[in-house]
């Protein structure tokens, strides 16, 4: 999912995503559990919401993309029970995952603050979504329902993962300020007002362009979002900048090193170089420096 919005401008996917979706619903447990791998060769039993959301997201962009509902038509019943399921498994209104923001700068797998933040996030964003398919496809009880809910997660984010005194968001295993903590609640609406956004803006700022002089602290997840945020937030300059970076962590790095496709990870001696999960940046080149996105 976090490549699906840079595949759909760059190729044409619809029918690849309408085949795979069949197979995310083939796969799908009886208790509405997304797989993390699908086909799921058993492995995908854990749970880890930035993964499973991959369902409700992939269905979103394509719709998003080509303008047909059918493919929300064809998918809302199981993509309901999806989310039903994810309400189910949240522990005092905050989700738990076995990921999290993977392979950040000098992480060889999750990030040391834990998921708290990424899974919360993300459980929102398919509950915010579910809604809005729900009103697009004439559900209008449970549009309401899945708002109600996606609220109520959204003010138990912000009670129980805010930090006044840090100006962002934070769990309780947080080593250093990471980026991505701030992000997913920029970028997915779950910062209450104009004040705080700009606080936790001020602070994801200071740490992006004057502590790490221009460079991303971010894994897969946080990745995808920390270009478009620093320009809808107005430091377009800023973004680029990071995007423009060829040392340590950077796009620029893997390039300097004679890099033809893009690794796993952001060091040199990754165990893969033909992933494209950190290729999100291609994204944020079509929509903010060419300016073409769906309507």
């Amino acid at each position: 999912h976090l490549i699906a919005e840079t595949a759909n401008l760059t190729l044409d996917m619809t029918l690849f995503w309408e085949k795979w979706l069949q197979d995310i619903r083939d796969s799908q447990y009886d208790n509405g559990h997304i797989p993390l791998i699908v086909p799921d060769s058993g492995w995908g039993s854990a749970h880890a919401p930035e993964w499973n959301a991959a369902y409700v997201l992939i269905a979103w962009h394509l719709y998003e993309h080509t303008g047909d509902l059918s493919v929300i038509e064809a998918h809302y019943p199981a993509m309901r029970a999806y989310v039903d399921c994810e309400l189910s498994r949240l522990k005092d209104g905050i989700a738990d995952s076995v990921l999290g923001d993977w392979l950040a700068p000098g992480m060889l797998g999750n990030a040391p603050e834990g998921p708290q933040i990424t899974a919360t996030a993300y459980v929102y964003r398919v509950t915010s979504l579910l809604a809005d398919m729900a009103h697009r496809t004439g559900r209008p009880e449970e549009r309401d329902r899945y708002r109600e809910a996606a609220a109520a997660i959204r003010a138990n984010f912000h009670e129980k993962l805010y930090r006044p005194e840090a100006g962002g968001y934070r769990t309780d295993r947080q080593t250093e300020y990471r980026q991505t903590s701030d992000l997913l609640p920029l970028a997915f609406g779950l910062v209450p007002d104009d004040a705080v956004r700009e606080r936790v803006a001020n602070g994801l700022l200071r740490d992006v362009r004057d502590t790490r002089g221009d460079h991303l602290n971010t894994g897969i997840i946080g990745t995808k979002y920390i270009l478009p945020v620093l320009t809808e937030l107005g430091y377009g300059e800023t973004a680029y900048r990071v995007a423009a970076q060829t040392t340590f962590p950077s796009w620029g790095f893997w390039i300097g090193r004679g890099a033809s496709t893009l690794y796993e990870e952001w060091r040199e001696e990754g165990r893969s170089r033909n992933h494209y999960m950190f290729g999100t940046v291609v994204d944020w080149l079509y929509r903010y420096r060419a300016g073409i996105l769906p309507a």
